[in-house]
């Protein structure tokens, strides 16, 4: 245990947005409908009674919806078929044929039962054109728009007690991807607002050079409580390999994927562009999330070692209001050939080339780096419209390196720019735990990799409140090449940098505006700084002009203990590890908040490396489909009743919920020395959030 300087006093102070994260990761839950629109997830009488084989209204709208019912081993396609006691056969022919539209102001719902294997369904049809306003709660960062009368497809309810797949045992909805690409594309098509929620899919995208689970189409879609299972396993990872297709030739507007479960998934797990503006594409939210990757292993093929290991998300171009929330991303590289190849391990979410408006928050990065900005690649977004990938935030998240034994960065920005305006701007980096074991391999806690090979604006750069444990190279990392311009604002402050092999901070050069202080460094690594290698403290104070009122030890005695106990619920702690600080363990059920031309979608832009060109694959550039709003100002409002299931943790398996008894703090790291510093408190409201 280390005993803290009897000279210094360490301090907690509550985050200003409020509260200890929600659980993460996907959860199984029997109901995760609000039909009846009120705000609370999974009532019997007025949201699980959709598919029941019996209830013609199921939102209670007074309105008969158009249910459509399918099974896939007993019944037969034909013109009149949909009735529960004559199904049709397969869902192509439900979503294709037997849809008759909105126009008659009821909602197409298809049912279906048994083993399904749709190839590429196209819906013919989507829901009524009318909304609803979800309020920001918890980790969101804005107010989210669903359909309020959705066409859907669900998994039947074939015994009627209000249970659905594939929490409810007696009933089996599943897509079999055995030897098809992808399941479902609303990509090109008229199907906006309609959910997709309550079964199983797997096997799809292990043949060919493309494929995954979903292509997006236009507007409001939902898409919840879905377990996959092996898409795109042991697979190369090209550009069109996606789970979650975002390319089109429309602007996609107000996406929402809620609690889904990802097993044994390779290629990307989100990956698409918005267009070159004006128009915007956006927003999109992935909340409540467990993948675990299972790409190939390096080695196996040239296809495999040319590709990247597996991606969380990449997006560029013109859109906005993207959100990865209480989520955990695992890329399990346990017995994964990964070798020296250079883009070969597990990345985490990517903000590149003109996107805008990200907010990562709340998840585990298992394994995976955590995030990627760059601004510039050639041939995408560097014309008239270019503009800065900006208004990052990447905030309260466990970002742990266990076994992957790769020298990576648990944060990259990459600016590049070769054209003016496209360069990495605003980006927020606060209150996120970064741990490695020796085993682990982590390098950096922040790399702010190369700069831009055009004078560029320098947007603030802030990394705060955050711990970074056991960095085998440099905790913070700032590196810019001989011919290039590097970046010249930074804030960094309150921060604890512990465990390290290398330097605390290593900087190639001296920004020009390098904000630092109230910083803790503890144990034996030195500092770099203009070049300069191995400063100790002092020196290194001296020559950056920072770092006033921060401390160093060399035996890592100034660094405080945060651990289980101490009444705060830590990123990297949930109700599994630490009841104590983050409430009682409760079983999960019902209840939680609601909140193609399939042939490659490819690109060979927006690329790591800041080379290559881009197209969007099929369906062209995109054109003008409107601006995109986001539902609303940002908050934490109110939101729907989140009821007792909401996932899990750091172990995504175990489906923990944390009862409301877990103390509701954050901790922000601050000291107190000799009664000369005083305690810092760093607000970051939702409402600083732009978009």
């Amino acid at each position: 245990m280390r005993v803290p300087l009897l000279t210094i006093v360490f301090a907690l102070a509550p985050l200003a947005h409020a509260a200890a994260g929600p659980p993460r990761g996907y959860a199984e839950r029997a109901c995760g409908f609000d039909l009846d629109d009120d705000g609370t997830v999974g009532e019997a009488m007025d949201d699980c009674r959709v598919c029941d084989g019996i209830t013609t209204d199921p939102d209670g709208d007074g309105v008969d919806e158009d249910l459509i019912y399918v099974d896939c081993g007993t019944g037969s396609d034909d013109a009149s078929c949909g009735a529960p006691d004559n199904p049709c056969a397969t869902i192509t022919h439900a979503l294709e044929t037997r849809m008759d539209g909105p126009g008659d102001g009821a909602e197409d719902i298809v049912c279906f039962s048994g083993t399904c294997s749709p190839d590429a369904v196209r819906p013919q049809f989507g829901g009524l054109a009318n909304t609803r306003v979800v309020e920001a709660s918890g980790s969101e960062a804005r107010d989210f728009g669903l359909a309020a009368d959705p066409a859907m497809l669900v998994g039947w309810d074939r015994d009627g007690d209000g249970e659905y797949p594939p929490f409810d045992v007696d009933d089996e909805a599943v897509l079999d991807g055995t030897g098809l690409a992808r399941a479902i594309s609303v990509r090109n098509s008229s199907a906006s607002h309609f959910e997709f929620a309550h079964f199983e899919a797997r096997e799809y995208g292990r043949v060919g050079n493309a494929g995954g689970f979903y292509a997006q189409g236009p507007s409001h879609n939902y898409v919840h409580d879905i377990e996959l299972e092996n898409i795109n396993r042991e697979m190369p990872t090209p550009s069109g390999r996606i789970v979650f297709d975002f390319f089109s030739s429309q602007n996609n507007h107000y996406f929402w994927a809620k609690n889904i479960d990802c097993r044994d998934c390779g290629g990307y797990f989100v990956r698409g562009a918005g267009g070159n503006g004006p128009a915007e594409a956006g927003p999109f939210r992935f909340q409540g999330i467990s993948l675990t990757m299972h790409p190939c292993s390096y080695g196996t093929s040239a296809a495999c070692d040319a590709q990247p290991y597996g991606v969380v998300a990449k997006l560029w171009g013109y859109m906005r209001g993207v959100e990865f929330l209480d989520s955990v991303f695992d890329g399990d590289p346990t017995n994964r050939a990964l070798g020296n190849h250079p883009s070969h391990w597990p990345s985490g979410v990517g903000a590149v080339n003109c996107a805008q408006d990200f907010v990562v928050r709340n998840n585990t990065f298992r394994d995976v780096d955590g995030l990627f900005v760059q601004g510039y690649a050639a041939g995408f977004c560097d014309g008239p419209e270019v503009r800065p990938t900006s208004e990052v935030w990447f905030e309260n998240n466990y970002v742990v390196f266990e076994t992957l034994g790769k020298p990576i960065a648990a944060t990259t920005l990459q600016p590049v720019g070769k054209v003016a305006g496209a360069n990495v701007g605003e980006v927020t980096i606060t209150n996120n735990i970064f741990r490695s074991t020796p085993a682990g391999g982590m390098r950096n806690c922040l790399n702010y990799a190369a700069g831009n090979e055009v004078d560029q604006p320098s947007e603030l750069l802030t990394f705060e409140d955050n711990r970074c444990e056991g960095s085998q190279g440099e905790g913070v990392r700032l590196i810019s090449p001989a011919n290039a311009n590097p970046h010249h604002n930074y804030a960094i402050h309150g921060n604890v940098f512990s465990d390290g092999a290398g330097h605390f901070i290593s900087a190639a050069y001296g920004p020009s505006s390098y904000d630092a202080d109230s910083n803790i460094y503890g144990g034996a690594p030195v500092f770099r700084w203009q070049g300069a290698n191995n400063l100790d403290f002092a020196a290194f104070r001296a020559a950056s002009g920072s770092d006033a009122n921060s401390v160093y030890c060399d035996d890592e005695s100034c660094v405080p203990v945060v651990a289980c106990g101490d009444g705060t619920c830590d990123p990297d702690e949930d109700c599994i590890s630490c009841p104590e600080d983050c409430g009682e363990i409760d079983d999960p059920g019902a209840g939680d908040d609601d909140d193609d031309d399939d042939d490659g979608a490819d690109d060979d832009g927006a690329d790591e490396s800041g080379g290559g060109t881009a197209t969007e694959g099929d369906g062209g550039a995109s054109t003008d489909w409107g601006p995109a709003t986001d539902g609303g100002p940002a908050g934490t409002g109110d939101g729907e009743d989140t009821g007792d299931a909401s996932g899990s943790s750091l172990d995504d398996e175990a489906g923990c919920t944390c009862r409301a008894n877990g103390n509701d703090s954050q901790v922000v790291f601050g000291l107190a020395l000799l009664g000369l510093v005083a305690v810092r408190r760093r607000a970051h409201h939702n409402d600083n959030l732009r978009g």
